[in-house]
């Protein structure tokens, strides 16, 4: 098993994906994309890590902790917890076949690890080596403005094959909540995914 006590793998119908959550603004996102990738029917597994930094912004936004969430999810057979410093997962070699990575919220400092290829921590190792497997790369990055840095680094992991896709609220859909403008950027997400969904209006709808 992991650091985490939990069990490598499970056999298991459906996608394999990863989900991992650095210390960005905007960890209730994280915590409700969890919630939509456990509940689609296609999803067979979510490898989900989450930095200290993470837990550290969730509880000053949102008043709850990383153990709260797991807790809630502990019992799922699709949910595989892992430690940051675990470099015995199975997605930190290219070898463990996967369907995707998104990392939301993506900090800056995550994104220059990722775009030096100077990984610290098995986050900034899965993207690597999704990257070198010529994976999907979904990363949310959550800063602004940019600086200049930022802006290279993001140029960096674009020509490297990943996809940016920051969080940027739309309002054609006519948004009434929150919630409605979330959902807007989780069917994004979904969509570059594969994954089939209906929890936003889509334009021409």
């Amino acid at each position: 098993s992991s650091k985490s006590g939990f069990p490598r793998m499970k056999t298991s119908d459906g996608l394999r994906l990863i989900l991992a959550s650095s210390g960005a603004r905007g960890s209730r996102l994280a915590e409700k994309f969890l919630e939509i990738l456990l509940n689609n029917e296609r999803v067979g597994k979510v490898h989900f890590l989450a930095s200290e930094a993470f837990e550290e912004v969730l509880s000053a936004e949102e008043s709850t902790t990383l153990g709260e969430t797991i807790d809630r999810h502990r019992k799922n057979d699709k949910f595989f917890l892992h430690d940051c410093d675990d470099f015995g997962a199975p997605f930190s070699s290219g070898s463990y076949r996967h369907d995707g990575m998104v990392i939301l919220p993506l900090s800056m400092a995550s994104l220059g690890a990722i775009a030096s290829g100077a990984h610290r921590d098995l986050v900034h190792r899965a993207a690597d080596v999704t990257l070198k497997e010529e994976r999907k790369l979904i990363l949310c990055p959550r800063e602004t403005p940019l600086s200049l840095i930022h802006l290279r680094n993001l140029v960096a992991v674009r020509e490297a094959g990943a996809t940016v896709l920051p969080f940027i609220p739309a309002y054609y859909t006519r948004p009434k909540t929150i919630e409605d403008l979330e959902n807007d950027f989780f069917q994004k997400i979904l969509d570059h995914l594969g994954l089939e969904n209906t929890i936003s209006p889509r334009w021409g709808s």
